[in-house]
């Protein structure tokens, strides 16, 4: 019979925490610490995958009153946060623009809602707004619809 290897748990993998949703936030941290690891020049941050098989629109009220929307992408995603290693699972993902307007684009009209995604995070200071601005790299490449590449076909 095999012996069993052990592992202790600085050895072992980090575990993935199951989160009802998977955001920047969750994943990465506050508004705080987004400014804290904002550079001029941009900080990778987080690395999401994901199978999206579709979409929901939600409306936020902030605390001042300014209502926020925003599209949960739904099927099963993945992230990981690449300063501290930390893993999270969900089934719907909250991801900035272009992200969300480019999943709908993909979606709009498809006989088969299934679309993979993968995109890398980084964080880059702003003078405008809260200070810092996402860049986002996509790491799988979006296909345009076939809507798009017709008409490129014709005009080209």
């Amino acid at each position: 019979m095999a012996k069993r290897e052990t592992t202790t748990e600085d050895e072992a993998s980090p575990d993935i925490q199951v989160a009802r949703k998977l955001t920047l936030r969750t994943l990465v941290g506050t508004p705080n610490d987004l400014r804290g690891l904002a550079t001029e020049k941009g900080t990778k941050i987080a690395r999401v995958f994901g199978i999206c098989v579709g979409t929901k629109a939600v409306k936020t009220t902030m605390p001042d009153g300014k209502v926020n929307e925003s599209v949960g992408l739904l099927g099963e995603f993945t992230g990981t946060n690449l300063v501290t290693g930390r893993q999270v699972y969900a089934a719907v993902c909250y991801l900035p623009e272009p992200v969300p307007g480019m999943v709908l684009a993909a979606l709009a009209g498809a006989d088969k809602i299934r679309l993979e995604l993968g995109v890398e995070v980084s964080v880059k200071t702003s003078d405008k707004g809260v200070g810092y601005e996402f860049l986002i790299t996509p790491l799988k490449q979006f296909e345009p619809s076939d809507e798009l590449k017709k008409l490129t076909a014709s005009l080209t």
